[in-house]
């Protein structure tokens, strides 16, 4: 992760949710990069059409 880079929730269109009290949601997969918002859905996507690399994060 880059140093300094504050997370965000995200919704599934990449809309920011929350960037405070992250902590709740521990168990939802970290995607970072100047540009995750805009391709973390479709990575989910694959992550579930290949259940065992979702199984690695």
């Amino acid at each position: 992760m880059a140093k300094d880079k504050e997370l965000s929730l995200i919704d599934e269109e990449g809309v920011v949710i929350a960037r405070r009290n992250l902590s709740s949601f521990g168990e939802l997969l970290i995607v970072t990069g100047d540009k995750a918002p805009e391709h973390a859905r479709d990575l989910v996507g694959l992550l579930k059409a290949e259940p065992v690399l979702a199984e690695k994060n």
